[in-house]
């Protein structure tokens, strides 16, 4: 398992709401790192949860695709979006809409902002909504030299181990639509491409402005199409190493 856990950092966009500045998404790395300690979450449970995870990855259809093919979606979403129109820095949900295709409406929660978060989204009708609770995108190379698999071990092994870590670092994962409770799922993906904007190295230091490999573990919560109104998608969660994070999300179907 990778002992170069010191990417793990406070924002994040993307698939999650875990960092200690209020972020979703918890693998962007942000200006400053912030190392994870091991001794936080009891390692034989983690290779034991990525193991586990890992070989369960594709189970689980919804909208007529695997769970982990929305979280591959999701994420290629998330990274290619640039920072100036970007929902990993929009407070308000002004930005939700930005490069939204498709039958599934991705949310994700704003960076830097302290919880508990909210933001108003308007949602197209007949859209369903994917988004993360508590997820980490381990992306792979990074400047750092020393973030390499060791000998002879798979690129998939180095970064899922890392994955893992943060989500079994979890001892609460919630989410509420309208009050009624939702069950998140826990959805590891293999490793794949991902091209991210370039300006996005400003909160995810290894960024590189080219195709870069991921994998993603975390805890999603997926919504089927919603029928014109308000509603209100509550979500909170608890980690060892980041703290409570909490907010809301308003979303318009219109």
């Amino acid at each position: 398992m990778n002992t170069n856990v010191q990417r793990v950092t406070a924002i994040a966009a993307t698939l999650t709401l875990t960092l200690v500045n209020g972020s979703a998404f918890a693998g962007m790395d942000g200006p400053g790192e912030k190392r994870i300690q091991r001794g936080a979450v009891d390692p034989a449970r983690v290779e034991r949860s990525a193991v586990s995870a890992r070989s369960a990855y594709s189970r689980g259809h919804w909208q007529q695709r695997a769970l982990s093919q929305w979280v591959e979606g999701f994420t290629r979403w998330i990274y290619s979006v640039p920072l100036g129109v970007s929902p990993v820095t929009d407070t308000t949900g002004v930005h939700c809409g930005a490069s939204q295709e498709g039958p599934v409406w991705f949310l994700t929660v704003p960076i830097g902002v302290a919880s508990p978060f909210s933001r108003t989204c308007v949602v197209p009708h007949g859209k369903a909504i994917f988004t993360p609770i508590a997820a980490y995108p381990n992306t792979y190379p990074c400047p750092n030299p020393a973030f390499q698999p060791a000998p002879g071990q798979s690129i998939d092994d180095f970064l899922a181990g890392d994955a893992a870590l943060v989500a079994e670092s979890y001892s609460l994962i919630e989410a509420t639509l309208n009050g009624v409770p939702l069950q998140p799922r826990r959805v590891t993906t293999r490793s794949f491409r991902v091209s991210a904007a370039a300006d996005l190295s400003a909160v995810d230091g290894c960024v590189t402005g080219s195709t870069q490999t991921v994998l993603v573990d975390g805890h999603f919560v997926a919504i089927d199409p919603l029928p014109r109104g308000d509603h209100v998608l509550q979500v909170r969660s608890n980690s060892a190493f980041f703290g409570v994070t909490e907010g809301s999300f308003l979303l318009q179907v219109r």
